[in-house]
């Protein structure tokens, strides 16, 4: 066990992957206040579907076809699903035909890689490089917040600079090292009061963060 920063106790495993963890207060923190502002903001935005009780077919996300518009808008997620086809989707993903119990019940996220290679032959645009898993892990978080993290360009990015090596193009390899990224964090993101699914979205929201910065970087 180790001590990076102050808090913030990593294993050898988790130094194999991750090269650059601080504490949340220091001057380089994985975490910013601004991550947990947005992430709250975005909670709180999204209160009546990412708390929903019911069977995922009945959150109004899927079963509402204005919700699921706005969703779309919200998270820039249109461009990834082929033009005239996103209320057919929305219907699909709830109908008996889509297995969205057994997606989301697969923590490991190997379902939703299955069902990425087989809905973007009817339903993508192949515009964007995640293709429909951009889409898929955002709903999957809606339905299971505390299971799924999204995963877009920008969080993957952010997770390569942490793990300092590229890759985490299958949604199932994303989540196994958001997974471990949590654990190696677990002091510095045990805020008390806060529920475990919105402390991995605050996550995300500093994944998502950091690859932008980084595209910016890069660019100029």
């Amino acid at each position: 066990m180790l001590l990076l920063g102050r808090g913030c106790r990593i294993t050898q495993g988790a130094l194999a992957h991750f090269k650059t963890l601080d504490h949340l207060r220091g001057s380089e923190a994985l975490v910013l206040v601004t991550d947990l502002e947005l992430a709250g903001t975005v909670w709180s935005d999204w209160r009546d579907v990412l708390e929903f009780s019911g069977p995922g077919s009945e959150n109004p996300l899927l079963s509402d076809p204005q919700c699921f518009s706005r969703f779309l808008r919200a998270f820039r997620l249109a461009r990834s699903i082929r033009a005239g086809v996103s209320d057919e989707f929305r219907q699909f993903l709830k109908s008996p035909a889509f297995p969205l119990e057994e997606v989301t019940a697969d923590m490991t996220g190997k379902s939703l890689d299955v069902q990425d290679d087989l809905l973007r032959r009817r339903f993508g645009t192949m515009a964007s490089g995640s293709r429909l898993k951009s889409v898929l892990s955002k709903i999957a978080w809606v339905l299971r917040p505390a299971s799924f993290p999204p995963y877009d360009s920008q969080s993957r990015r952010g997770m390569e600079h942490i793990a300092g090596q590229r890759g985490f193009e299958r949604y199932s390899d994303y989540i196994a090292a958001f997974n471990e990224l949590e654990v190696s964090l677990h002091d510095s993101l045990d805020l008390n009061g806060i529920p475990r699914a919105l402390k991995r979205s605050i996550l995300s929201t500093a994944l998502a963060r950091i690859g932008r910065r980084l595209k910016y970087t890069y660019s100029s």
